[in-house]
């Protein structure tokens, strides 16, 4: 009986002891949820790295319709680029060559009349300042950043033409 007590009592304080003791939950380097975390002793600075990826992310906005205008035979477009790029990436909008034997950036506009003998296709070029958009244009805040281009047919006569070009979009590694 005397045994049992004592067993008790010293079960009792050393379990007392053990709760008294500090204990560190993390010895080492252990990573928990995305923390990793570090064992330092007591008045010690160490400083403690942040982290943070995220994917680029960016729309653009490129003309569904432009048209001509019947007296200066052009018309100007916009393209805009915005959204959340890495700062070590562009955007590329390209207009896309359709005619690869011609100099420039050109198309071929079609008679569209359904009566008659078609007029031959007219060469229509296309120019834009500029293709490319950087990571500072590209998160101007809610808004991008918009470049002009312009396609003229300077040899386009009456009736009713149309020509379609594309333009080549990608996210590309910065100059």
């Amino acid at each position: 009986m005397k045994n049992r007590k004592l067993m008790t009592k010293l079960t009792a304080a050393g379990s007392m002891a053990l709760m008294l003791m500090p204990m560190t939950a993390f010895a080492g380097v252990s990573e928990t949820q995305d923390v990793t975390q570090e064992e330092t002793d007591a008045g010690a600075t160490k400083d403690t790295d942040v982290l943070y990826t995220q994917s680029s992310t960016y729309s653009v906005i490129i003309p569904k319709l432009i048209v001509l205008d019947g007296q200066t035979k052009d018309s100007g477009y916009t393209v805009n680029v915005k959204g959340d790029i890495s700062s070590d990436k562009q955007v590329s909008v390209a207009p896309q060559d359709a005619i690869a034997d011609k100099a420039g950036i050109n198309f071929y506009m079609k008679d569209q009349a359904t009566v008659g003998t078609k007029k031959a296709d007219v060469q229509a070029d296309v120019t834009q300042d500029a293709t490319v958009w950087s990571s500072a244009e590209v998160c101007v805040a809610n808004t991008g950043t918009t470049k002009n281009g312009k396609v003229e047919a300077p040899t386009i006569t009456a009736g009713s033409w149309k020509g379609t070009f594309a333009f080549n979009i990608a996210l590309q590694d910065a100059d």
